[in-house]
């Protein structure tokens, strides 16, 4: 397979998303559902098929569920508080977020979707279980979309996919309307194509929400997600990695 990825550096119309969709995601197995983008809106959002959005059943990656249509989550009613931000479709996961073997996690597959494969192409693994929203960025897709996070789902889509990732601490976005993979440890977050864009989708999310018991509101404190010189030590005999890093925290404090 030839490389499918879209640099995350250069400008990303609407109108390209949709042709990217319509010629790769036959190949890619990334996209579920989606529809024309808003061109008025800046932020163009793809949602994670575990999570609810009234304009689409939502499956969880499995053909059990295929027609399960749930209210918006929590969190999607805060980001449609944002004019900014228009959310136009699904991505696949891996099935049931990984519920059935950990074995397939890394390989992003559900009989919905299929084997989610890498945009950069060859043998390089995609990841689970936000592997469809991790593709979709990489590939151009879209602007930026929603994953879970029990044990790396969206940290590890994003890494081999060549994407920023984020998970967030537990309950500063609310797992309300989301089918739970655990309970206790799952997390919603963000894959996005620069820090930007990443920063002000989570913050859209946010929000206290009295039926999740994890929730919380840190609206009062300016920076609630990053302190202001970040470090990561094991990562400090890498000059590259370590400048590379400071670089992206930098740019999501500002």
């Amino acid at each position: 397979m030839e490389n499918l990825s879209y640099p995350l550096n250069r400008n990303l119309s609407a109108a390209q998303m949709v042709k990217r969709i319509q010629a790769f995601n036959g190949v890619l197995h990334a996209v579920r559902f989606y529809k024309n983008p808003n061109v008025d809106c800046s932020i163009h959002l793809l949602v994670k098929d575990n999570i609810g959005v009234r304009d689409w059943p939502s499956s969880a990656g499995s053909f059990a569920l295929k027609n399960l249509r749930l209210p918006d989550a929590f969190c999607i009613e805060q980001l449609r508080k944002n004019p900014r931000i228009d959310i136009f479709g699904k991505t696949h996961l891996t099935e049931l977020a990984g519920f059935v073997t950990s074995s397939v996690l890394k390989r992003g597959y559900s009989e919905l979707g299929g084997f989610g494969r890498n945009p950069y192409g060859g043998r390089f693994p995609c990841g689970g279980s936000s592997v469809g929203s991790a593709i979709a960025v990489s590939a151009g897709f879209c602007d930026a979309a929603l994953g879970t996070e029990t044990r790396g789902s969206i940290m590890i889509p994003a890494m081999y996919n060549g994407v920023y990732g984020f998970k967030p601490t537990r309950g500063s976005i609310s797992r309300t309307g989301i089918i739970p993979l655990s309970s206790s440890f799952d997390a919603p977050g963000v894959l996005a194509r620069n820090p930007e864009l990443l920063k002000e989708v989570f913050l859209s999310m946010t929000g206290y929400d009295s039926s999740d018991p994890q929730s919380f509101d840190f609206s009062f404190c300016p920076k609630p997600f990053i302190r202001s010189r970040p470090r990561l030590l094991f990562l400090r005999n890498s000059l590259q990695v370590s400048s590379a890093l400071n670089f992206f925290f930098i740019r999501l404090a500002d």
